[in-house]
């Protein structure tokens, strides 16, 4: 298959008509027939374009079949899902949150505490009364670290291996 017909075929099979296809990398009507056609072929930055549109390897698009090794479809990137163990940090930072927003409820309710030479009220009286300061570190470690760990995931996970590699090589 060369480049137009696998183009036709992709824009075909999400039902797009050449006006739509063209209005979202931003190119004419004009223009895209003549990919589809075969009488031009699109620059650089419009086969990247494509292929992150359709989610698919340039190689796919611009190398005809029986050329070179056909490579998979990728993934579009909005597809991708989020790997295990980014999953479970979100999931701490939310048990985080949640503790937090039921020790304010929970301090809330019981009011303020005064032990004689101090008056404290919110988290303050709760942890005094109870003896709480425990688990409110505790969840609001929880928060914090959970909710770092989830955003920064990649940039962590990407030092994490990058210092593995440096202590092999020590």
């Amino acid at each position: 298959m060369r480049f137009g017909e696998k183009l036709q075929a992709l824009r075909k099979a999400r039902g797009w008509s050449q006006e739509e296809l063209a209005r979202q990398i931003n190119v004419s009507r004009q223009a895209l027939s003549k990919w589809e056609s075969g009488a031009a072929v699109p620059d650089t930055e419009n086969v990247v374009a494509l292929s992150r549109l359709f989610g698919v390897t340039t190689d796919y698009l611009l190398l005809e079949e029986g050329t070179a090794v056909q490579s998979a479809p990728v993934i579009p990137v909005g597809n991708r899902k989020w790997p295990g163990i980014r999953v479970a940090w979100l999931f701490v930072f939310l048990i985080g949150a949640a503790g937090l927003i039921a020790l304010r409820i929970w301090a809330s309710v019981t009011g303020p505490y005064s032990n004689g030479y101090s008056h404290l009220t919110g988290l303050s009286a709760l942890n005094a009364r109870y003896n709480l300061s425990w688990l409110t570190l505790l969840v609001q470690a929880m928060f914090f670290i959970g909710g770092i760990a989830t955003i920064f995931y990649h940039r962590l996970r990407r030092l994490w291996h990058e210092d593995i590699l440096m202590n092999d090589k020590k």
